[in-house]
C-alpha cells in the first residue's frame, strides 16, 4: 500500500472518530439542557354566561404556573427531524376544581399540548424533549 494510501485512511479513520465523538456530546449537551416534558391536551366545554356564552378550555393545575401562564408545545422542522419548543401562554383562571382548572385565553385551544409540571428553568421559546409515551 502506497504511503498516500495509508494516509487517506488514517485521515479517513481520524474523521470518523471525530464525527462519533461530536455526536455523543451533542446527545448528551441535548438531554442536559433541554428538560424532559409530559403533555396533555386540554378538554373544552362551552358555558352559558350573561353576556351570551364562552369557550372554557380544562387543564391539570400542575400545569399552570405561579404567573397564570402555561406552557403550550410548538414544533418545526430541523435539520435531523421534528424540533419542539415551549411557547408561554397567559390564561384567565375561571375556575378550580381540585386537580382541574378552567380557563379562557384566546391564544389556547383544545388542540395544543400543555405541558403538566413545567420545570423551574423553562422559559418562552426553550427547546424541550416530549416524554415517550
Amino acid at each position: 500500500m502506497s504511503a498516500s494510501k495509508k494516509i487517506l485512511n488514517l485521515v479517513t479513520a481520524v474523521l470518523i472518530g471525530v464525527l462519533i465523538v461530536c455526536t455523543v456530546l451533542s446527545v448528551i449537551l441535548r438531554n442536559q439542557t433541554q428538560p424532559e416534558v409530559e403533555t396533555v391536551k386540554p378538554t373544552e366545554e362551552y358555558i352559558e354566561t350573561e353576556d351570551g356564552g364562552m369557550k372554557i378550555l380544562s387543564v391539570p393545575a400542575d400545569a399552570l404556573t405561579e404567573e397564570s401562564y402555561v406552557y403550550v408545545i410548538r414544533s418545526g422542522i430541523g435539520l435531523f427531524g421534528y424540533v419542539y419548543h415551549a411557547e408561554m401562554v397567559e390564561v384567565e383562571l375561571y375556575a378550580k376544581n381540585g386537580d382541574i382548572v378552567s380557563v379562557n385565553s384566546q391564544r389556547l385551544s383544545r388542540h395544543d399540548e400543555v405541558i403538566v409540571n413545567p420545570v423551574d428553568r423553562m422559559s418562552d421559546g426553550c427547546m424541550v424533549r416530549l416524554k415517550a409515551e
